[in-house]
């Protein structure tokens, strides 16, 4: 699942954020607070009341730690009481185990249903707001030991329960009754628990690449979703969150799925969800007429809705020769004498279908819940092959590279085995210096330094880095805040300035000042190329090589930038089936092109093809090669041309493109 561009790696990131408010505030917190605890008259004995009291102190600490979580700032505060709170209830346990008295009453039994409840919310909102505090304060190491005590109590309990199946005392009688309570507390511990192990594992992914670990925290999470889906099967969050982890560290698309379809069963039927309509009928049948209460409804239901769609349709098109079983609205009847057995009847009712198909539905969906989708929109026009699609959006971009940022790196080079970065520079050397060596060595031949050098599309600075010899003044541009931080963080010297923006404006405020644009993997999310290359060829600089200037041909500005192209059997097929083909949006959400469509167009903006070189392998994608090509250009003139073709209209879209490339 993890590839350069889908958003399955992130889907870990989006799911924690649509709970991750339930683990910030102590709003959540405070709904284990039992702030109505019963007050049992049992004939006080003196022993009997000092029980009670303490169990009583015990449940007034729960609720002012819950008070306190609540409030900005008062963290620390909540957990002191918290802790004071386990003290008491330690306090009662001992006390309790003292008593010679006989508690088999009624009111012991209340008291044990109570204290249970009261403890298992300790431990449960203690680890809560430790986990608020993040592993730098030991946080989480500390909120993983305090779900787990809550996880053991319950299980202890539940032991205790069935090995005295035939012999219920009236304690365990009340028990029987609150066990809905209790296994609701009990429910949330386990989701909490499996993600703060979640995010662990994701973060030995992204900083420490010890694999073992991470898979053992993965499936550890698992664990803990699928313990609080058994006690609550009403836990949208933890069904969506088990999808995640399935999906991200196991591509387990499968179970996935199963977890995900779960989530937006139960979502899609709240009371709340049924509020606002889709359009569509089966969905508005579903919920019209199977309302039902889930835990912690989400404030906006169909944005969580369009996420799962979106998140089901990238399980669908994990493999595209896969087949889906979809129902069928017609039906044979069965004779009342068939034999048949019932999966003969089963089988009747459902057909075959591309798996693709089945996501183009589900990424309709998403889009239908929520129009402002993008990532879902991009993916809708991938499987549908939109030709009216021209560029990935900018917020689409942008919130791809900032959910990714602290493990685009890790991902890119160490999971995918990309090498773009490094072969760019080679291919540019070989362009200027027709050396054919390192990066390293051919530099070494040459002190020629560029006074502007623009890394477009940034990203962490792994090509800012081959490039930074020979640069005087390298900026670094990208659409992502959150990536341009990390390149900050990773590489803190290598940029003279960082520019948050989309990089043909940024090429539009550099009029004819720039020496050499790199960008690697950048402009693989355009698809036309006018208007990318219309901004190069005004951004570029260019100096008059007339015999009385003193600057020659190479002082104009450089480009030189990768692109994807398609692989040579569906070359061949769009070359049949669509002759004047110039680019392809891919199944990966990311546009190929082809290559005499990029020098049509680079042409008819002055900029002229220096080198060029096939990029096969430079990436790997679904265990396959990715295939690209490599591009040096230089601007030749300083406006574009006019094309006679098309009676002098400057925006020519590149569809006469050249047919063969033996003037290369």
């Amino acid at each position: 699942m993890a590839t350069l561009f889908l958003i399955p790696i992130q889907s870990l990131l989006v799911l924690l954020l649509l709970v991750l408010s339930s683990r910030s505030s102590g709003s959540s917190s405070s709904r284990y607070s039992n702030t109505d605890a019963s007050v049992v008259d049992d004939n006080d004995t003196t022993t009997t009341t000092t029980t009670l009291e303490l169990l009583s102190q015990a449940e007034s600490y729960l609720k002012l730690g819950s008070t306190a979580f609540g409030k900005e700032g008062q963290t620390l505060h909540a957990i002191d009481r918290y802790t004071q709170g386990i003290d008491a209830y330690t306090e009662f346990q001992q006390q309790q185990q003292q008593d010679t008295a006989d508690h088999t009453t009624a009111a012991a039994a209340t008291v044990g249903g109570q204290a249970l409840i009261t403890i298992l919310s300790l431990h449960t909102n203690i680890a809560t707001a430790y986990s608020s505090l993040g592993d730098d304060q030991n946080g989480d190491t500390l909120a993983i030991e305090h779900y787990k005590t809550a996880l053991l109590l319950h299980q202890e309990q539940q032991i205790t329960r069935e090995n005295s199946e035939d012999r219920k005392t009236e304690e365990e009688e009340v028990l029987l009754l609150r066990r809905a309570e209790i296994n609701a507390i009990t429910s949330q511990a386990s989701f909490f628990y499996g993600m703060v192990l979640q995010e662990h594992a994701g973060n030995v992914a992204k900083h420490h690449n010890h694999e073992q670990q991470q898979q053992q925290l993965a499936q550890e999470s698992i664990d803990a979703y699928q313990y609080a889906t058994r006690l609550d099967p009403s836990h949208w969050a933890a069904y969506a969150n088990l999808g995640a982890v399935l999906q991200d560290h196991f591509n387990n698309y499968d179970h996935a799925l199963t977890a995900y379809n779960k989530a937006y069963t139960l979502v899609l039927t709240t009371t709340t969800a049924a509020e606002a309509g889709t359009g569509r009928e089966e969905e508005e049948e579903m919920r019209t007429t199977t309302r039902t209460t889930i835990t912690d409804p989400p404030e906006d239901p169909n944005s969580i809705l369009s996420q799962l769609q979106h998140l089901i349709g990238l399980c669908l098109i994990t493999d595209p020769t896969r087949k889906c079983a979809v129902p069928v609205s017609s039906v044979s009847a069965k004779d009342d004498d068939d034999d048949d057995d019932a999966s003969t009847t089963a089988a009747a009712t459902t057909e075959e279908v591309s798996c693709k198909e089945m996501a183009q539905y589900a990424f309709s969906i998403a889009v239908q819940f929520d129009p402002t989708n993008e990532a879902a929109k991009h993916m809708l026009a991938t499987v549908t092959a939109d030709a009216t699609m021209k560029r990935a959006s900018n917020e689409f971009v942008k919130d791809l590279f900032d959910n990714y940022a602290e493990n685009f790196e890790h991902s890119l080079v160490d999971e995918l085995g990309y090498d773009g970065y490094e072969r760019l520079r080679r291919g540019f050397d070989r362009a200027l210096y027709h050396d054919t060596t390192t990066a390293a060595t051919a530099t070494a031949t040459s002190t020629r330094k560029f006074d502007l050098v623009l890394d477009a599309g940034c990203g962490t600075g792994l090509v800012g880095e081959q490039f930074r010899n020979i640069s005087s003044y390298l900026i670094g541009i990208d659409l992502s805040e959150g990536i341009l931080k990390e390149a900050v963080k990773l590489r803190p010297t290598l940029y003279d300035k960082t520019v948050v923006g989309d990089i043909t404006q940024v090429f539009r405020d550099h009029i004819n000042t720039i020496s050499l644009i790199v960008a690697a993997d950048s402009f693989i999310y355009f698809g036309d190329l006018i208007p990318l290359f219309e901004s190069i060829q005004v951004g570029l600089k260019f100096v008059s090589s007339s015999p009385s200037s003193s600057f020659s041909d190479d002082d104009n500005g450089y480009i030189a930038f990768t692109l994807e192209n398609v692989d040579a059997e569906t070359e061949s097929t769009l070359n049949e089936s669509k002759p004047d083909w110039r680019w392809q949006l891919t199944a990966s959400g990311r546009f190929a092109h082809r290559k005499e469509y990029v020098l049509t167009i680079g042409r008819q903006y002055g900029l002229e093809l220096i080198h060029y070189e096939s990029l096969d392998g430079f990436r790997h994608e679904n265990g396959k090669d990715v295939h690209g090509h490599l591009f040096v250009m230089q601007k030749q003139q300083q406006s574009p041309k006019k094309n006679n073709d098309d009676d002098g209209d400057d925006n020519n879209d590149g569809s006469n493109i050249i047919s063969n490339s033996d003037e290369l």
